[in-house]
């Protein structure tokens, strides 16, 4: 997490026996599905000075300011337009970042909702 010491701490120690890490990086919340990027200089630096680098794979979260957006998210992947930005937000956050795949941590889904987006 590029707010918490203790993680960059741990990646500094470790990242020579990890095959891959899972960075947050991303954010999307609001009622206007807004896209976040986080640069991270210091975990660059980090995997730049590793002999052996991990594999990257960048996580997007429904979060902001330490609260999940269930509802925002829930609005997003009902609406077909939102869902396809999204995803072309995240391939090209994954293209900058050079990652090896993605990780969506969504949380705090409405439980009527989620019924309804995993059936559709």
């Amino acid at each position: 997490m590029p707010w918490d010491d203790a993680s960059r701490a741990s990646l500094s120690a470790h990242v020579e026996d990890m095959d891959w890490v899972v960075p947050a990086f991303g954010f999307v919340t609001g009622p206007d599905h807004r896209f976040r990027l986080v640069a991270d200089r210091r975990f660059d630096a980090v995997l730049a000075g590793a002999r052996k680098r991990p594999a990257v794979l960048p996580m997007i979260q429904n979060a902001a300011r330490g609260r999940w957006d269930g509802a925002g998210l829930a609005a997003l992947l009902r609406d077909p337009s939102a869902r396809d930005r999204l995803v072309d937000r995240a391939l090209a956050m994954v293209a900058a970042r050079h990652g090896a795949g993605i990780v969506f941590d969504f949380e705090d889904l409405p439980p009527r909702r989620s019924a309804t987006i995993c059936a559709s």
